[in-house]
């Protein structure tokens, strides 16, 4: 039939015979001479095998599950035989025996480190995959250890024998080091003269595995030692103390301390058995609270920023500064209920101001009052919840 909506046609021809074939196309209205087209073929054999995954382009880790699969054009249902060789040492193993090998079907089983082809045994022929490597995936991190100092660290692999590192030598990443650890220190990382870095797993009969991405230290090189150090109001009575590293090479000890109202208290200390750690302080003050980690090397020590998280208990109306500049506003810090009003005097008595306190923070407008002491009152119907004296200077 006609068809004036699509530009792709596709034709079926089942059993073809041994004829030349023509496709003659009828332009309805043209206003070229020449219409350019292409036409594309594909043969499916009969009573073929094909291997669809894994190819040799597929990267699959070692560490995962990795699922075979395949699709045919047997007339008749077919069962299977399917084997593994090793192109490590060229053996052929027997995996197991298939009683359908419908198209679509897939197998699911683990392989080790190494590179393999895949055999089905099929009514007295065989079918061979691409050959295909399956490798560890390798994730390379950063760590800072002050100065130049540089520890990479990456994942474990039983079946690995050594670790290549490589780096970017005239636009090529090329192996210049292999260690058999999972990490390497650098004393002066800048002797390298170059800030690209990744390694490539290599296993014991000399096959190498796919490269880690390749870190730019430059954008990627983590803090020193301390790589988060955060805190959070809880239960609105404590405040929750969170710190992470990013190594605890040479470490000896841990300390976190309350820096509250001027006075260094320590409020815990942990062993360096981890990289995350957290603590609570029960004894917190209204307002701000200060905290500070400090991590205790063999050659010295590191502290951290100081951390300020802010405390307003319950039902409590908090001025966040007071005397206030002529002109700047009174800020108003409160964890209470929405409905209660701020109130604002002159030393006469008169009410200069009048505003709801709605939402956390409230700000109150003095650009139109001068210098002076003005009382204030914070209420809600006849429960007075605050009262003072604003002094604007």
């Amino acid at each position: 039939g006609e068809d004036h909506i699509n530009n792709t046609e596709l034709i079926i021809i089942d059993n073809p015979r041994p004829l030349q074939y023509a496709i003659l196309i009828e332009a309805h209205e043209s206003e070229d001479d020449i219409i350019p087209f292409a036409v594309a073929y594909h043969f499916i054999p009969e009573d073929s095998f094909t291997w669809e995954f894994p190819s040799s382009n597929d990267r699959i880790d070692s560490k995962g599950k990795t699922y075979l699969r395949w699709s045919n054009t047997f007339e008749e249902e077919q069962s299977g035989s399917l084997s593994i060789k090793s192109l490590d040492n060229d053996e052929i193993s027997f995996i197991n025996d298939l009683d359908t090998l419908k198209s679509g079907n897939f197998l699911e089983f683990n392989l080790p480190f190494g590179s393999y082809q895949l055999i089905m045994d099929v009514a007295g022929n065989s079918y061979r995959s691409d050959t295909f490597a399956i490798y560890p995936d390798i994730q390379l991190d950063a760590i800072n250890l002050c100065g130049n100092d540089l520890l990479l660290e990456w994942d474990y692999d039983s079946d690995v024998e050594n670790y290549q590192l490589l780096t970017i030598r005239e636009d090529t990443l090329i192996p210049f080091l292999t260690t058999t650890s999972r990490g390497y220190e650098f004393i002066d990382f800048s002797e390298l003269n170059t800030p690209y870095i990744a390694v490539k797993p290599v296993n014991d009969d000399g096959v190498t595995g796919h490269n880690s991405y390749t870190l730019n230290i430059n954008f990627v090189k983590p803090p020193c030692y301390i790589k988060s150090f955060s805190g959070f109001l809880e239960n609105d009575d404590l405040i929750r103390l969170n710190l992470g590293l990013s190594t605890t090479r040479e470490v000896e000890d841990i300390r976190i301390y309350s820096n509250t109202s001027g006075v260094s208290e320590l409020l815990s200390s942990f062993v360096p058995n981890m990289l995350s750690f957290s603590t609570t302080d029960d004894n917190i003050d209204i307002g701000d609270n200060q905290y500070t980690a400090e991590i205790s090397l063999k050659d010295g020590n590191i502290i951290s920023q100081e951390i300020t998280i802010e405390f307003i208990p319950a039902g409590v109306y908090e001025i966040l500064q007071n005397p206030v500049l002529e002109g700047e506003d009174i800020v108003i810090k409160k964890n209470a209920e929405q409905g209660a009003t701020f109130d604002l005097f002159s030393s006469t008595g008169y009410k200069v101001r009048s505003q709801p306190l709605n939402g956390s923070l409230i700000f109150i407008d003095t650009s139109y009052l001068p210098s002076g002491s003005y009382p204030y009152i914070i209420y809600s119907g006849d429960d007075v919840f605050k009262k003072g004296i604003i002094i604007i200077i």
